[in-house]
């Protein structure tokens, strides 16, 4: 990550920020992660509480939005824990170095 958006971010939230990419993970490390996303999105714990988040979200901006800023606000959120369901759904397999290497690698 950028340093200057590192600190940008880090200013405005008042805590530090620290990005994981799973990709940088040992192949089976990794499976494992994309497994335990794959276990966390078919939990029902998970997905009530998120449907609990955003039916409560849904019902505070019909009952106490005071203009369409506040239920933009409301939007923004609700699309964010869509975000975090879909981040879960599209993390990769690894890759295999044999078939994404240099096709040329053995010439």
């Amino acid at each position: 990550m950028n340093v200057a958006i590192k600190k940008y971010m880090e200013k405005i939230l008042a805590k530090n920020v620290e990005f994981f990419d799973y990709r940088n993970l040992e192949k089976g490390l990794w499976k494992q992660y994309k497994a335990d996303a794959e276990f966390i999105l078919k939990c029902d714990i998970f997905n009530n509480e998120i449907n609990r988040l955003i039916a409560g979200t849904l019902k505070n901006a019909v009952i106490h939005s005071k203009n369409f800023e506040q239920v933009e606000q409301a939007r923004t959120y609700i699309l964010v824990l869509e975000e975090l369901k879909e981040r879960f759904k599209n993390i990769e397999e690894p890759e295999n170095p044999d078939e994404n290497g240099n096709p040329y690698e053995t010439i």
